[in-house]
Parts: structure tokens; sequence; C-alpha cells
């Protein structure tokens, strides 16, 4: 018998956990989010992005990978952020942000 493993568009394999890029507002970046996943099963999981994640950065959630016969025990997802920073923004989004701002820096 021959096996071909195809990858997928979306996961990676590494050798039993799976990696997956996740796009999340700067926003959600910074105060955190309550977000679900289509798994290769085709099942949701449920989990958090905590507040003041950084790109790149990676939430894993354990036993969620690929089960390896061999061990009897699954390897782990690994979720990397990939914060999208919009290209252009109105003159009033603008100012909300510089209002944020001044006040995080008043305060320090």
């Amino acid at each position: 018998y021959r096996i071909d493993v195809v990858p997928h568009f979306k996961f990676k394999r590494s050798p039993d956990d799976l990696l997956v890029d996740v796009e999340i507002t700067a926003t959600e970046a910074m105060v955190g989010i309550n977000t679900k996943l289509t798994h290769l099963d085709g099942k949701e999981l449920e989990f958090v992005i905590p507040a003041g994640i950084q790109q790149g950065q990676i939430v894993k959630l354990s036993g969620r990978g690929m089960y390896n016969e061999q061990v009897g025990d699954y390897g782990n997802l690994l979720i990397r952020s990939n914060i999208i920073i919009p290209s252009s923004l109105t003159e009033q989004e603008k100012d909300i942000l510089r209002k944020i701002h001044c006040r995080q820096t008043l305060k320090i």
C-alpha cells in the first residue's frame, strides 16, 4: 500500500501537532476574543485569544492535533495569531484612536 499525504490549505502538520494561522484585528488582539475554529473533522472548537496577544504568538490547544497510534496520544493544535492592521481609516476613526492613545499616555 502507498499512502500520499497531501498538504492541507489551512492546517500544517509537524509531526503530530497541527499549526493554523488565524487573522484577528488589532482591537481583538488588544482586548482578547472568544472565537471558534472549524477543525479538520468539521467540528467547531471554541477557544480564547487572550488580551495583549502579539503578532505570531501561539495559543495551544492540548490534545487537539493528529492522533499517533504508536504512542496512543494526540498532538496539539497550535493557533498562530496574524494581526491585521487596517490600511486606511477615516478621520473620525483616527481621532477616536488618538483620544484613546492620549488617555493611556496620561495615565502613565
